[in-house]
């Protein structure tokens, strides 16, 4: 976790915007542990209620995350650090560019804190401007290394940021002379401006043009200058004409290899488009004051190559080293030149070249000094060969219009796009198609390049809109791009004739996965042995995760390669039906995992099994339909993933009821309504749940009996009776559920079976009969490692002894189930239900309430209607201590969305009459009213406000 404090504050990785608990967060890493009562008096100098406030912020943090503060005793810390802190160990240090690079805006830029107090505010101005003060040092430490190497221009460039540095003190006067010598040099506008200002602090300088260019010149030759070694190496890297953007982690991971004196052939692999040749620039960039490379950093462009042999001449031409009459061949007249010489050797572009591999190895071998780095759509596969496969830049998944501008593939869009329409800015309205380009296609500079360059013509929905239609549409129009990089298809078309027959066949295969896939699943549906892939690997047309071992194909190669596949469409509906059944099979075998707790080993198919399940549908193929809807059942309820489940089910409804062919077919829809249902109650939609639980169960109950009628029939209960909205008469249910259960082989479902069984007995009363199906279904659980159903078996028993008025045991039952689950797990929630009722009737009102906001906010995290067993309960606790329009508002809210079901009427009754005794009749109507009109986040906020701290 990394706190970033210079510009917008921001927690890297959490979505949590509050202002105090982040400021508290900085003043922490920045002060180290601190006292409590300091802390309380520090962020509330006028409230009186100062502690209770700080005890607030730190509950909203330990709910973000439990690690972000420690207490201890006294003291509070935090365990993390944030970039200031770097920021002023690089300046120590010395290391000035990193300085530089850190600093992406002034501390704590625009922020605001209302009644923040005078000592707060003062150490909060204090700290801008004494890091603004070391970023001003800095810019001028690196402007003064250019000028000694004879960048006057960009040395001034650099001064004139160092003086205008905002929130920086007036410089000093050792400062003043040393910005005005650096803008002498070029006679900048600004020199003048200079002059007069330290002329107004009684400073006067004067210096010639000449002058000042030849005391950086000196300086550069001094001895004491050589020692320390701030010259620069000879080089003869290219100006850039665009700016370097983003790649701050592949810059610092390959500087780490080229300083690794193990490392002497570095080769950055990737496929065309991706900016290997930019970022290996930029590296080598950074190595021009490296005394490692005294020699020089020589850029060898290998691309208007065609023969191997030319390479040995091309490196000569870029060393200015003449070939000699002398009877030596010219390569092993190179390999002499370089053997005692410290150089970087940069190969740029070697892919069409490999034959001539070998003289890479032999340099090395006779140079000991040199080093050489490779850029290359495939990897040398040379001896010591360190390879860094690239990928795109970074891309925004789910971020605010503030929060997409620090992404680097949205950095180069806007710069692109600034080229080619002087003025075009991200805006609230056009910031989601920008970043729905940058997703399109994966981080790709060149594809983010192509497509910013139709702004002038296009809009970024309509950019977006032909991206989604045709590759065809990436292309430089302008003229701009080198020829080879004209468009994504020529780049593309490159890769694809460089591979033989039987790798363009496996490749075209595997564009129907979705997300990455195994090796497993690609010589299931494409026939790839393990030679291919590994060959393709090396031709950057796949890449490998080394953790979890997945392969990943880059979208936009992705689709090129599903275009070549669609070309026959034969070989199309045979690979898609091939995926669809793998993904099937996969469903069976996974299933278990889930019910145990390992959901997160199958999340990274979740893609492919989607796609599957659409093809399954398409085509028919009812048994695979079957497994497919009891794990993705079973998945989405774990995880809750509420709103998919409705959308995937409700559409494979649609599909399935357009042509009805036979009885296995009636069967598997039945089963998909009666999971429909279950979601659509999920989601607090209990009218169309009640609908569709009758109609599912109406057609389950006339299938032969198996697994899926009794799964099926399962869900109609889960929905409805459970939850005092009954879809199918409980005594109606269980016949049919017996029946539709005889001789269950798969110990999952029946399992599922009996406690579902267990439920319809205990909503009758008939709590012997429940407990006796609980046991059954807790005992097959626990002997197949299933914590999920012993949960759910535990969460019975609990409403049994609710039923009994025996909360203490109920309690123990409930406590022994979260032991059991995991804490993603959305199951989770209906476990806490219950406990919030229990501890409620326990007397526990503090923990009760805590419970019933925790399940509160989780309703509104993923986007669910509250259960009324919750709200009802928190209102009797809160209730306790003081009437409050915000639970007038919570009730209103409930009502207006037909939330209160008819066994909770009374007490929902009761309730309303109790406020409108407390609040009298004119508060309460204007409450009621309110409520009806607000959003269930303010709703909530109003609660939470009303009653932090206050609960006892």
């Amino acid at each position: 976790m990394f706190l970033r404090t210079l510009g917008r504050l921001r927690l890297e990785g959490l979505d949590f915007k509050r202002s105090s608990p982040l400021l508290l967060l900085a003043y922490l890493c920045l002060e180290g542990p601190q006292e409590k009562r300091h802390l309380a008096e520090l962020f509330w100098p006028r409230g009186v209620n100062a502690g209770r406030n700080l005890t607030t912020v730190l509950s909203r943090l330990k709910k973000v995350n439990t690690n972000l503060v420690d207490v201890n005793g006294h003291l509070l810390c935090t365990r993390f650090d944030c970039d200031a802190n770097e920021l002023v160990k690089a300046f120590e240090q010395g290391d000035y560019p990193r300085v530089v690079e850190l600093y992406q805006g002034r501390f704590l830029e625009d922020f605001y804190l209302k009644d923040m107090g005078e000592e707060l505010e003062e150490w909060l101005y204090q700290t801008r401007e004494g890091l603004a003060n070391k970023v001003r040092l800095a810019k001028l430490h690196q402007a003064e290394q250019k000028a000694r190497g004879g960048l006057f221009t960009e040395a001034a460039k650099e001064a004139e940021k160092a003086y205008l540095e905002p929130s920086a003190k007036e410089p000093t006067e050792t400062d003043f002379k040393r910005i005005y010598t650096l803008l002498v040099t070029i006679e900048h506008p600004l020199a003048n401006e200079v002059k007069q200002k330290a002329l107004s602090y009684g400073l006067e300088f004067e210096m010639s043009q000449e002058e000042a260019q030849q005391q950086f010149l000196e300086a550069r030759a001094s001895k004491q200058l050589k020692e320390i070694e701030l010259n620069l190496n000879p080089n003869n890297l290219p100006n850039q004409t665009t700016p370097f953007i983003g790649r701050q982690n592949e810059l610092e991971l390959l500087d780490g290899y080229l300083r690794d004196p193990s490392c002497r052939l570095l080769s950055v692999v990737a496929p065309g488009g991706m900016g290997k040749s930019r970022l290996v620039m930029a590296l080598a960039e950074k190595h021009i004051i490296n005394s490692q490379f005294k020699d020089g950093i020589y850029l060898v462009e290998l691309a208007p190559l065609s023969d191997p042999a030319n390479i040995s001449s091309a490196i000569a031409e870029v060393l200015r080293y003449q070939f000699q009459a002398d009877g030596r061949a010219h390569e092993q007249q190179i390999l002499d030149y370089l053997r005692n010489r410290y150089i970087l050797l940069v190969l740029d572009n070697f892919e069409h070249l490999l034959d001539a591999a070998g003289l890479v190895t032999r340099i090395l071998q006779a140079a000991p000094n040199v080093k050489i780095l490779v850029t290359s759509r495939q990897r040398l596969g040379q001896p010591g060969e360190t390879l860094f496969q690239l990928g795109g830049l970074d891309l925004p998944e789910s971020v605010t219009y503030e929060d997409s501008l620090e992404h680097s593939s949205v950095q180069l869009f806007l710069s692109s796009a600034g080229r080619a329409q002087p003025g075009f800015e991200l805006t609230e309205a056009n910031f989601e198609a920008v970043l729905q380009i940058c997703r399109q296609v994966q981080g790709m500079p060149l594809g983010i390049m192509l497509a910013a360059s139709w702004v002038l013509m296009l809009n970024p929905e309509e950019i977006a809109s032909e991206i989604q239609q045709s590759l065809d549409f990436l292309a430089d129009e302008v003229g701009e791009m080198p020829e080879r990089q004209h468009s994504i298809r020529i780049v593309f078309n490159y890769a694809w004739e460089n591979l033989t027959k039987h790798e363009q066949q496996v490749f075209k295969s595997l564009s129907v996965f979705r997300g990455g896939f195994s090796r497993e699943a690609a010589q299931a549906v494409s026939a790839a042995n393990l030679q291919t892939l590994l060959s393709l690997m090396n031709k950057a047309l796949i890449l490998r995760d080394a953790d979890s071992g997945r392969f990943e194909i880059h979208e936009l190669l992705r689709q090129y390669g599903y275009e070549r596949l669609a070309e026959h469409q034969d070989a199309l509906n045979e690979t898609m039906d091939q995926h669809a059944r793998y993904f099937s099979a996969f469903t069976r075998q996974h299933v278990d995992r889930v019910w145990k707790g390992r959901e997160q080993q199958v999340l990274a198919d979740i893609d492919n099994v989607r796609l599957g399940w659409q093809r399954a549908i398409k085509q028919r193929f009812l048994d695979d339909i079957v497994s497919y809807t009891l794990f993705l059942f079973t998945l989405y309820e774990v995880l809750g993933w509420y709103q998919e489940a409705v959308a995937t089910f409700e559409w494979a409804a649609n599909e399935l009821r357009s042509d009805v062919t036979e009885q296995m077919h009636t069967c598997v829809l039945g089963h998909i309504m009666a999971t429909q249902s279950f979601y659509y109650r999920r989601l607090g939609f209990n009218d169309r749940a009640q609908v569709l639980g009758r109609d599912a169960f109406g057609i389950l109950s006339k299938c032969p009996p198996g697994a899926n009628s009794a799964f099926g029939l399962s869900q109609c209960h889960r929905q409805g009776a459970a939850s005092g909205f009954d879809a199918v008469e409980p005594k109606d249910l269980k016949i049919a559920l017996l029946h539709a259960s005889t001789n269950i082989e798969n110990g999952h479902i029946a399992c599922s079976v009996n406690l579902t069984l267990g439920n319809i007995a205990t909503d009758q009363g008939l709590f012997d009969e429940a407990q006796a199906y609980f046991e059954k279904g807790i005992a097959w659980s626990r002997k197949n490692q299933a914590p999920r159903g012993i949960g759910w078996g535990l969460v019975g028993l609990t409403h049994i002894a609710i039923g009994r008025e025996q909360y203490q045991q109920a309690k123990s039952y409930l406590l022994e189930s979260q032991n059991l689950e995991l804490e993603s797990d959305a199951r989770l929630i209906l476990f806490l239900q219950p406990l919030a009722f229990v501890e409620y009737r326990l007397q526990n009102y503090k923990a009760a309430a805590e419970i019933c906001f925790k399940i509160l906010n989780f309703h509104l995290e993923i986007g669910t209607k509250p259960r009324a067993d919750t709200m009802l309960t928190l209102a009797d606790i809160l209730l306790i201590n003081q009437a409050s329009k915000s639970v007038v508002w919570m009730l209103s809210y409930a009502d207006q969305l037909s939330l209160i079901p008819k066994d909770q009427l009374e007490r929902f009754t009761l309730l309303a009459d109790k406020l409108k005794s407390e609040l009298g009749d004119t508060i309460y109507k204007a409450a009621w009213k309110r409520g009806a009109s607000l959003d269930f986040e303010t709703i909530l906020q109003g609660l939470e406000e009303d009653f932090s701290g206050t609960i006892s």
